[in-house]
C-alpha cells in the first residue's frame, strides 16, 4: 500500500563559501559570489538521512543541472558556486531561463532551489519552486466494494476426472451478464499427473499438453469478459511455481481461502470442494498421516486425501464462514462428517451415492445465487444438476442441501434411536435380537461396495416395522421431523423416485467392535485378476457370506478393522494376512462429534451381525417395483 510520508530536508548552509578583501590593495574590487542548491524537498519515499532517496536522485540532478546549463550559457561560469561581477541582473536574467527550461516539466516530488548571494552575508536573491505535477499522488487504495456472493472453487483432477471438472469450471463462464454484478468466482485447480491425463484423455489431447500442464496448479480471479480458452491459452501466467503442489494439504486449503477473500470481497461464501470423494472411515481418519484423509485425492502425492478433521480445520482457520460448502465429490454424506461441520457453513452440499463425472450445474448456481434467496437459489440448483444427471440416466445418483442449524435436533433424535437399538439388543431377548440381526443382515441399504456405511433413517425405518414396540410410531415421525427440519432440498435420481426409495445420510455400521472394507471384482476384470472363477457358480461361505455371485461379481478379499489396531485380510483362497492400520477407534470415531452427541459406536461394538456385504448401487442392480433385481 503507498504511504506517503513528507520529509523536509535542508540542504543549503548553502554552499556558502566566505570572502574577505586581498591584504595586498585594499582599494582591490570584490567580486560577488552567488551559490545555488536545493534547500527544500518534499517526497513520497521515506529517508532517514538528510540525503534524498534513490527515487529522487534523477530529478535532482534535473534541476540542477537546467541552472547551471543556464549560468553557463548566459554568464560563463561553472559550478554551484561562482564568483560574477556582472551584476545581480544578469544572474537574475540566467535564473529565469532556468526557470522557463523546469516550468515546462514535471516532479513526482516538490522541490525548492534557491540562489544566494554571498556578499558579507547570504542573501537570497532567486527561488524557484518545482510546478505541481499532473499526475495525482496516489492515495490509499479504495476499499473494494463486497460482492453478494464469491464462490471460491478448490479442486483436482484426481487422475481421472480432469474432463469432466475443468468442464464445470467452464460453466462459470456461461452465466447470464447480469449475474456477474452479484456473484463472483476464484478458482484454484490442480491437474492429474502428466501420466494420468495421458492414460484417461488419451487422444484427446497432446503429449506436450500434457506435459505443459500435468501436475500444475492454477489460480485465477475469473473474470468472465474471457473465455476459458483464453484462461488456458495463457496457463503459464496463472500457474503457481510448485509443480507438484499439495492440494490435500489443509495449510494450503487455509492459504487459498484467505488468498481468495483478499482478492473478492464478498457478503456470502460459497466454498466448493470438488474431486473424488471416499465418505468415513476411521481407518482414513488416522491422526498421524496428516496428509491421508477422505477427499480431494492427490495423484501427485500417492493419493493423499483430506480427512473430516482436517477440512473442518482448515475451514475454520481461514476465517471466511462460508454460507455454503459444497462437496462436488462422491459419498459425502455421511453423518460423520455432517456434524463435523457443523459449525463451518450454514449450508452443506452432499451426495449420498456416487457423484455423476460431470458435477453440479455451475452455470445453474452461479445464475441461482444472483436472482433469488439462498434457499430457493440452492434448492432450484439442485433440482437443474438432478435434470441433468437424469438426462444421462444414472441410476443411483443424489443430492441434497442441508441447513446445519437443524442438526442438534437431529443429533438428539439419532442419540434417542441408538439408545433404543442398544435397549432392544441387549434387553429384548432372543427373538428380538433375531430380528434386529435379520433388518442388519439383509434389510440395510449399502452406498458403496468397498465402504460400511449405510443409509440411517432407512435403517430405522426397518428396524421399527420389525420391532413397532421398540421403535414406535411416534419415534419414527420425531426422528423423521427431526431430519426433515435440516432439509433445504433433496434430489435423487429417477430410478429412485420411481422406487419410492428415500435417501437419507449414511453412517457405519459395524460389528463386535470392527468394520469391514470389501474388494469387490467386476465381471469384466474376473479374467485377469482371478481367472480361476470365470462362469462359476454362485458360492457362499458357511455364514452367508457372498465370494461369487451370480451376475459375476467376485469377492476377492475383505479387510476386518478393529477397535484396536489391529486388521486382518481374509482372501477368496483362504488366506489370511494380520496387520495393523494404524490408530484405534478411541483416537479416530469416538472423537468424531457425531459420535460424542449420539453414542453411536455403542452399536458397532454390541452388534453381532455383520451387515449387507454388497451395494445395489456399485453393482448396479435394476430397481423395481418389487425391489432390486440383478442381471
Amino acid at each position: 500500500m503507498y504511504k506517503k510520508s513528507f520529509i523536509f530536508v535542508w540542504f543549503l548552509a548553502l554552499f556558502a563559501v566566505s570572502f574577505t578583501a586581498c591584504n595586498k590593495d585594499d582599494d582591490e574590487e570584490v567580486v560577488p559570489v552567488y551559490s545555488y542548491g536545493i534547500s527544500k524537498y518534499e517526497y513520497s519515499s521515506v529517508t532517514t538521512s538528510n540525503s534524498a532517496a534513490t527515487s529522487d536522485v534523477a530529478e535532482f540532478s534535473v534541476i540542477t543541472n537546467a541552472f547551471a546549463e543556464a549560468f553557463k550559457s548566459a554568464l560563463g561560469v561553472s559550478g554551484s558556486t561562482f564568483a560574477y561581477n556582472g551584476g545581480d541582473d544578469k544572474v537574475l536574467a540566467a535564473c529565469e531561463q532556468a526557470k522557463t527550461t523546469l516550468d515546462a516539466k514535471t516532479f513526482k516530488g516538490k522541490y525548492t532551489l534557491e540562489v544566494t548571494k554571498v556578499d558579507g552575508q547570504s542573501k537570497v536573491i532567486f527561488t524557484w519552486n518545482s510546478p505541481a505535477s499532473s499526475t495525482p499522488e496516489p492515495g490509499p487504495e479504495p476499499e473494494k466494494e463486497p460482492a453478494e456472493y464469491a464462490i471460491l472453487f478448490y479442486g483436482h483432477g484426481g487422475a481421472n476426472l480432469d474432463d469432466a471438472i475443468l468442464g464445470n469450471i467452464e460453466q462459470f463462464y456461461n452465466a447470464y451478464e447480469s449475474s456477474y454484478g452479484k456473484v463472483k468466482m476464484v478458482v484454484q485447480y490442480k491437474f492429474s499427473t502428466e501420466e494420468n491425463l495421458l492414460k484417461y484423455l488419451g487422444t484427446a489431447i497432446t503429449k506436450d499438453w500434457a506435459h505443459e500442464v500435468g501436475g500444475k496448479t492454477m489460480r485465477f480471479v475469473l473474470d468472465p469478459t474471457k473465455s476459458f480458452e483464453d484462461v488456458m491459452d495463457n496457463m503459464s501466467s496463472i500457474a503457481l511455481d510448485d509443480n507438484n503442489y499439495e492440494i490435500s494439504n489443509p495449510k494450503n486449503l487455509t492459504d487459498y481461502l484467505m488468498w481468495a477473500a483478499e482478492q473478492v470481497p464478498a457478503k456470502k461464501y460459497v466454498v466448493i470442494l470438488s474431486d473424488h470423494g471416499g465418505g468415513y472411515r476411521p481407518d482414513d481418519d488416522i491422526p498421524a498421516k496428516t496428509l491421508s484423509k477422505g477427499v480431494i485425492f492427490d495423484d501427485g502425492h500417492d493419493k493423499a486425501h483430506f480427512n473430516v478433521f482436517s477440512v473442518a480445520q482448515a475451514i475454520r482457520e481461514s476465517g471466511i464462514n462460508p454460507e455454503v460448502l459444497y462437496f462436488d465429490a462422491c459419498l459425502m454424506n455421511a453423518a460423520e462428517y455432517l456434524f463435523e461441520l457443523q459449525d463451518v457453513a450454514k449450508y452443506l452440499i452432499v451426495s449420498t451415492f456416487s457423484v455423476p463425472g460431470q458435477g453440479g450445474n455451475y452455470t445453474s448456481l452461479v445464475n441461482e445465487l444472483a436472482n433469488n434467496d439462498i434457499e430457493k437459489a440452492l434448492t432450484n440448483f439442485c433440482e437443474e444438476s438432478m435434470r441433468i444427471w437424469d438426462v444421462n440416466r444414472w441410476q443411483y445418483s443424489d443430492m441434497t442441501v442441508f441447513r446445519t442449524s437443524g442438526f442438534s435436533a437431529l443429533g438428539t433424535s439419532i442419540k434417542d434411536f441408538a439408545d433404543r437399538l442398544v435397549n432392544a439388543y441387549t434387553t429384548g431377548g432372543a427373538d428380538v435380537k433375531a430380528k434386529i440381526d435379520e433388518v442388519t443382515g439383509s434389510a440395510t441399504f449399502k452406498v458403496h461396495n468397498a465402504l460400511p456405511e449405510y443409509t440411517l433413517t432407512n435403517y430405522a425405518a426397518s428396524l421399527a416395522e420389525a420391532l413397532p414396540d421398540y421403535f414406535p410410531e411416534s419415534f419414527c415421525n420425531q426422528m423423521e421431523q427431526a431430519y426433515e427440519n435440516c432439509v433445504v432440498a433433496n434430489q435423487s435420481s429417477y430410478e429412485l423416485r420411481k422406487a419410492n426409495i428415500d435417501i437419507s445420510c449414511s453412517v457405519v455400521i459395524g460389528c463386535k467392535n470392527h468394520y469391514r472394507r470389501y474388494n469387490w471384482i467386476e465381471p469384466k476384470d474376473v479374467a485377469e485378476q482371478r481367472p480361476e472363477y470365470v462362469g462359476s457358480e454362485e458360492i457362499r461361505d458357511d455364514n452367508g457370506l457372498f465370494w461369487v455371485m451370480k451376475n459375476g461379481w467376485v469377492l476377492d478379499s475383505y479387510k476386518e478393522f478393529h477397535a484396536d489396531g489391529s486388521v486382518c485380510t481374509h482372501y477368496i483362497d483362504g488366506k489370511e494376512e494380520h496387520d495393523t492400520w494404524g490408530s484405534t477407534f478411541d483416537e479416530t470415531y469416538k472423537k468424531l462429534k457425531f459420535d460424542q452427541i449420539t453414542g453411536w459406536s455403542r452399536w458397532i461394538e454390541i452388534n453381532e451381525q455383520e451387515a449387507v456385504e454388497f451395494s445395489p448401487e456399485t453393482m448396479a442392480f435394476n430397481i423395481s417395483d418389487d425391489g432390486f433385481s440383478i442381471e
